[in-house]
């Protein structure tokens, strides 16, 4: 019994009913020998791990089970109480680490004990947790939670990559705007793989990343140059023509090739294939151009040998 207390003590809070708690967990205190508090105490972080894995299913409970962590939390202290989200992302705060970790661990099983349906959960409560926590607390740890849901993105199960998808917006919208900017090309090329397959989700993010943040990010359109020109992302791409061209005034053939010629040697495949595509296509419609760099002077431009480079180091791409 003590060594499952996490798991007790968030399904009494969950399903007891209130005027039958407190005697549940007096009888729990009874049979264990320990009293309340210590007992508590003992599993603090996993106390807080399970009971916020439902958060999304049971708010209210999982509130008030918090709130009656915080009160237990020493006994030589006066009695805590949380009664707003901001007081509750306060107590959460320092061990918000260790709960992101415990989600980490169960999205990333693989095992038949962690199913589709608990794994949707924990992504569902993982947008409860970032609402609640607030841009405050969620933009320290934004590095953390990238790593959980690019994680996630490598599944087949198109239910939890939905909700995945919902979580990049829900985490994308909590950050404070200025940090928005920096990730833009990495979200970019996490979702480019799921475009077609999941557009209703996915289109959503880019729109508010390029056109609803883009006072915040637009420093950092020149980093997009791999993004496909198709219907989908119309708005998208007119947005990124026209902040490019007033930061360009009228770009000339070697400014439009470099940001194609730096996305060409990107890590990502996808990322490759979308930049050699636009540079085919930019290279066909700027022949007159091509040819001026290559004789129009004494040596060859450097951005043509550059360009040779990597293309040839591309041929040797296993990929």
């Amino acid at each position: 019994m003590i060594n499952n207390v996490h798991h007790i003590f968030s399904y009494l809070v969950r399903f007891c009913p209130k005027n039958e708690l407190g005697k549940s967990l007096t009888y729990l205190q009874t049979e264990t020998d320990i009293e309340l508090g210590s007992l508590l105490r003992s599993h603090y972080q996993n106390l807080h791990n399970v009971l916020l894995l439902h958060l999304s299913t049971n708010y209210q409970d999982v509130f008030q089970g918090l709130a009656l962590l915080a009160d237990k939390n020493q006994s030589d202290k006066p009695s805590v109480n949380i009664t707003t989200d901001h007081q509750m992302s306060d107590f959460v705060r320092p061990r918000l680490l260790g709960v992101l970790s415990y989600f980490d661990s169960q999205l990333s099983n693989s095992s038949d004990d962690v199913t589709v349906d608990d794994k949707k959960l924990a992504l569902e409560s993982l947008m409860s947790i970032m609402k609640m926590m607030g841009a405050r607390n969620i933009t320290p740890v934004r590095v953390k939670i990238m790593t959980i849901l690019r994680m996630v993105m490598a599944t087949d199960d198109a239910d939890i990559l939905e909700v995945n998808c919902r979580a990049w917006l829900c985490f994308l919208q909590t950050l404070e705007p200025p940090a928005l900017g920096p990730l833009l090309s990495q979200v970019i090329v996490i979702l480019l793989p799921l475009l077609h397959k999941l557009p209703q989700y996915t289109v959503p993010i880019v729109n508010f990343l390029i056109i609803q943040s883009c006072e915040f990010t637009k420093e950092y359109f020149h980093e997009l140059s791999f993004i496909p020109d198709i219907p989908l992302l119309k708005q998208v791409n007119t947005t990124l023509r026209t902040y490019i061209d007033e930061q360009t005034s009228k770009p000339d053939f070697v400014t439009r090739v470099r940001p194609s010629l730096r996305a060409i040697s990107h890590d990502s495949v996808d990322v490759r294939i979308q930049a050699l595509t636009k540079l085919r296509q930019l290279l066909q419609t700027n022949q007159k151009q091509v040819v001026e760099c290559v004789l129009g002077n004494d040596t060859v431009d450097t951005i043509i040998t550059e360009l040779v480079a990597e293309l040839l180091t591309g041929c040797r791409d296993s990929d």
